[in-house]
């Protein structure tokens, strides 16, 4: 088990799929368990996906 801070929202994790992740490397989470080590640009590239639409969605139902 491990903590992960997803944006100032800390959780615990699972590593079992990824024994080889380590303190500072960013990965990514599904439902609890960690998937996959990613380096800086895929973790920028994977927060664009996710946050993108969401500010997109947000934004317009506000008008």
């Amino acid at each position: 088990m491990a903590r992960v801070d997803f944006g100032g929202i800390v959780r615990r994790v699972n590593l079992a799929f990824t024994p080889e992740a380590r303190v500072g490397d960013h990965v990514l989470v599904h439902v609890g368990v960690v998937i996959a080590t990613i380096d800086e640009n895929a973790r920028v590239f994977a927060a664009h996906l996710l946050i993108f639409p969401a500010k997109l969605y947000f934004g317009l139902r506000r008008r």
